[in-house]
């Protein structure tokens, strides 16, 4: 089982994203209990949105693909999160309901009925030729919009949890080596805390007698997903705990090199009330949960 939050600072140039991801790294080492470096890990963010029909006489939602490779996550895979397309059966449905004068201006949710969205993997080394097919073939369709990486950077662990932390450099290229790339734009600094146990509570039977120690929640698809209760237990105490170990890292946000005001901290959780599902597929999901947090801060701009 995993469970993950993360954090972005913003930084407005490399000075400050260096002191900060320095200031940041001695916190950690000071209240963090027992901490051990890992294996440092590395980021390739690409994203891409797609390019409204020239001829189209309407507002169509805007689609975007995110092209995310997170060492810590799989070395050798890379993942591909689609999502925002308007489906045909929608777009007939919202044209049915409005006068012919009116456009559709409003970006349907992802995960709601008539909406496309799926995750693939590809291998790590097909990501260029991946990306350079969507942008040249494909270019009618797709437009890249940025790319962020991040270096070789540190990581800390100590018990069930880990700590990553890295400075996000912007290129304007959408191919990019983060072990041997540099950028002079560096729009800020992110720290993902990590929970990790081993195995996983067991299933309660959805039609024994203990229904009632299961919590339902719908899930992106409008399916039910059934929790049980163990395993939301675990996820609350450990989405408290990185929250407990954030707020001694970061302090007050004084002395991190920021001028000590107008600091907006970026928390984002792992949405494991609405994805995560008993089954086979425990470990895939959880992935792409994770996938889907970190695209949700890595898209700075549209």
């Amino acid at each position: 089982m995993k469970f993950a939050g993360l954090y972005f600072i913003p930084t407005h140039n490399p000075t400050e994203a260096t002191t900060l991801l320095s200031t940041l790294t001695t916190s950690l080492e000071t209240h963090f209990h027992n901490p051990t470096p890992s294996t440092p890990w590395t980021l390739t963010y690409r994203l891409l949105r797609s390019t409204p029909a020239p001829s189209s006489s309407q507002t169509l939602p805007q689609g975007y693909h995110h092209i995310l490779h997170i060492s810590s996550l799989s070395q050798p895979l890379t993942f591909c999160y689609i999502h925002g397309l308007a489906s045909p059966t929608q777009i007939k449905s919202e044209n049915s309901t409005q006068d012919s004068s009116q456009k559709i201006q409003q970006p349907a949710e992802t995960g709601k009925e008539g909406v496309k969205q799926m995750i693939i993997t590809i291998p790590t080394s097909q990501s260029d030729p991946h990306i350079h097919t969507l942008i040249t073939h494909l270019s009618p369709l797709w437009s890249h919009r940025q790319t962020l990486f991040i270096p070789p950077s540190p990581s800390y662990s100590s018990g069930e949890y880990t700590v990553r932390l890295g400075q996000l450099h912007l290129s304007r290229s959408p191919y990019i080596n983060p072990g041997t790339a540099t950028s002079a734009t560096i729009p800020g600094v992110v720290v993902c805390i990590e929970a990790e146990a081993d195995g996983t509570p067991k299933a309660e039977d959805s039609d024994s007698e203990n229904d009632q120690n299961d919590i339902k929640e719908e899930s992106g698809d409008g399916s039910s997903v059934t929790l049980g209760r163990e395993e939301e237990e675990w996820y609350k105490e450990m989405e408290c705990g990185v929250r407990d170990i954030w707020s001694k890292i970061w302090g007050n946000g004084e002395g991190m090199g920021l001028g000590g005001k107008g600091v907006e901290v970026r928390e984002v959780m792992m949405d494991w009330k609405t994805q995560i599902d008993w089954g086979n597929r425990r470990d895939a999901q959880e992935d792409e949960t994770l996938v889907k947090m970190w695209c949700e801060v890595l898209r700075l701009r549209a």
